[in-house]
């Protein structure tokens, strides 16, 4: 079944109140809006300096080794934080559904939007971008992302890896900010 014509099948039974994809895929849209419209070349003096610091949490979390009491034993960290920053060339096409999905995944509020993972951009990235031109899930321009994740202590497809509101764990995020100041 079609979402309102946009061709998003509907889930039966719905894993959220709100519809997920359907969110996705607008945010991935505004931000294609704003690529398409940057086309005539214009940018700004302090553009160079523009950093997006994005909260969210890694609902199956990264383990980390710990010696304690001489003994190796393992925690798992699940604060997560995708750094965006202009030098390096993120906020251009290219990576415009990464973003989408970092910006998806920290608005992934329990029972509102389901949690979100990476996999999960392809069917609506191939709507928004009908031309194939456009990265998705299995793309290596994500790896400096999502490398964290790819260590032989979290093995598993980090594709299918979920993220939720950086807000649970990292409610004032404001650390990165000062830091990226200094």
């Amino acid at each position: 079944v079609s979402v309102r014509g946009q061709g998003l099948t509907k889930q039966v039974p719905p894993q959220s109140l709100l519809n997920s994809r359907r969110l996705y895929m607008q945010i991935l849209k505004a931000l294609k809006a704003v690529d398409d419209a940057r086309g005539d070349g214009k940018t700004s003096p302090f553009q160079s300096e523009v950093h997006v610091y994005v909260t969210t949490t890694d609902l199956k979390g990264l383990a980390i080794p710990l010696e304690v009491m001489g003994e190796r034993v393992e925690e798992r960290r699940f604060k997560c934080v995708f750094h965006f920053n202009h030098k390096n060339g993120h906020f251009g096409d290219t990576y415009t559904p990464f973003l989408a999905f970092a910006a998806r995944a920290t608005s992934s509020f329990p029972v509102a939007f389901e949690p979100m993972r990476l996999s999960d951009i392809d069917s609506v990235v191939d709507l928004v971008y009908p031309d194939g031109k456009a990265e998705k899930s299995a793309s290596a321009m994500w790896i400096p992302f999502m490398k964290p994740f790819m260590t032989p202590l979290n093995p598993g497809d980090v594709a299918n890896r979920a993220f939720a509101d950086g807000g649970a764990l990292d409610n004032k995020p404001f650390g990165h900010a000062i830091d990226a100041l200094l």
